[in-house]
């Protein structure tokens, strides 16, 4: 063999080593990884949830998703099986394509996927502008089935240039066309992107704007529609408020009953028991500092009957319950009045502040007198030292000044 003969073969696999390298590589189109799946119910029936685990492009990606079994062709997963089975199904999206394989044993099942991206997918996002898709993107526009049919309605709806976030977060929540055309004749249109999410999400529809109108609550804002749906506002709470006297309420007022629980049972309770005639934002407020009716029946049984709304309220405000108001009767202390009971807790008056003195030889002290000695300091230990020293038999009026004079 020539030596030219023999260099022809080291030629050749240089240039294809050379075209190799400079040419570019093929783009990626196919995702691999595990599945899960189970059975769950839902409103519209039954529905496999499928929970997926893979890598690209050296990024973790964990998802779930839930299909109507109409979607699948092939062997799917049963509800339950018997015993351990063979599974083999597909699930063909726009974007492209999962085929599943694996088994089921009982309930579970399990196994491996590949998921192959349609090209004409990313040509036709491209005409939307949405150039340059990534494969992971257009992977997570598979799970959540965006489909260009779907973009190109909203665009003619206004919502144009979405970021592909916003696309899935539409998907996943159910902002359907349809949901925004119903949404769009109840009064509102072109709602911002983060709304429409956060409307779906807390279940604001047409039917409950129908609902609101019928309230008289028209033209509410975005965040009061969400408001009235987390709080709970409805056409039955408000006519039960109303059967009780409380027909002219605000939003606001409503939104405010429903957060501190004030419903027609706590107004009714409240006036079974004699609270009578206190407004809205009396109920509010006793409801903040908790003055429940069983709070009013303790105190009745201790002789404080007809007590104001304010009164109930300054005796949860400063801590005077039924075991305090019972202890001091133990004392020798009944039939104190509501503004001293409420003094007492504010000045630190305590039965054992009481028991104390006693037991330095102060009893029978009047209300009056035990207010002034706590205000002004005078207590068990500064009477036993001031009797370490000699200093005994002195008056409470005699301690007082003592402590108000150093």
């Amino acid at each position: 063999m020539t030596r030219l003969a023999a260099l022809i073969p080291v030629a050749l696999t240089a240039s294809a080593l050379a075209l190799s390298s400079t040419s570019s590589p093929t783009p990626q189109s196919t995702v691999t990884g595990e599945w899960e799946a189970e059975w769950s119910r839902w409103s519209s029936g039954w529905r496999l949830q499928l929970d997926i685990r893979t890598r690209i492009d050296g990024s973790r990606v964990h998802s779930g998703f839930t299909v109507d079994v109409a979607e699948l062709t092939g062997d799917v997963p049963q509800r339950n099986t018997a015993e351990r089975i063979r599974l083999a199904f597909e699930l063909a999206r726009e974007a492209g394509t999962f085929v599943f394989e694996g088994q089921q044993d009982g309930r579970e099942a399990w196994g491996n996927f590949t998921w192959t991206a349609n090209a004409g997918y990313t040509t036709a996002m491209a005409r939307l502008g949405y150039d340059g898709l990534e494969l992971r993107d257009q992977f997570r526009l598979s799970l959540h089935d965006v489909t260009t049919t779907y973009v190109s309605a909203l665009e003619d709806r206004g919502y144009r240039d979405l970021p592909l976030d916003d696309l899935m977060r539409f998907a996943i929540h159910g902002a359907s066309v349809e949901y925004i055309d119903a949404m769009a004749a109840a009064g509102y249109d072109a709602i911002p992107a983060d709304d429409l999410v956060r409307f779906r999400i807390h279940g604001v529809d047409p039917d409950y704007v129908a609902e609101l109108a019928q309230l008289g609550f028209t033209g509410l804002s975005g965040d009061d529609l969400v408001r009235g749906r987390i709080h709970g506002v409805s056409r039955e709470h408000a006519a039960a408020i109303a059967d009780l006297g409380y027909g002219s309420e605000s939003f606001d007022d409503l939104v405010r009953l429903r957060i501190h629980g004030v419903d027609s049972d706590f107004i009714r309770e409240m006036s079974d028991i004699g609270v009578h005639g206190a407004d809205l934002d009396e109920l509010v407020q006793m409801r903040i500092h908790g003055v429940s009716p069983e709070f009013v029946r303790d105190m009745e049984r201790l002789g404080y009957n007809n007590l104001s709304a304010d009164q109930l309220k300054s005796f949860r405000i400063h801590g005077v319950s039924a075991q305090f108001v019972a202890e001091l009767a133990d004392l020798g202390y009944t039939d104190l009045s509501a503004n001293t009971l409420t003094k007492f807790r504010i000045h630190g008056v305590s039965p054992e502040f009481v028991t104390e003195m006693a037991e330095v030889g102060y009893r029978d002290i009047s209300a009056d007198t035990l207010v002034r000695m706590r205000i002004h300091g005078v207590s068990a230990s500064f009477v036993r030292r001031l009797q370490q020293r000699g200093i005994t038999g002195l008056s409470t009026r005699e301690l007082i000044d003592m402590k108000i004079h150093g």
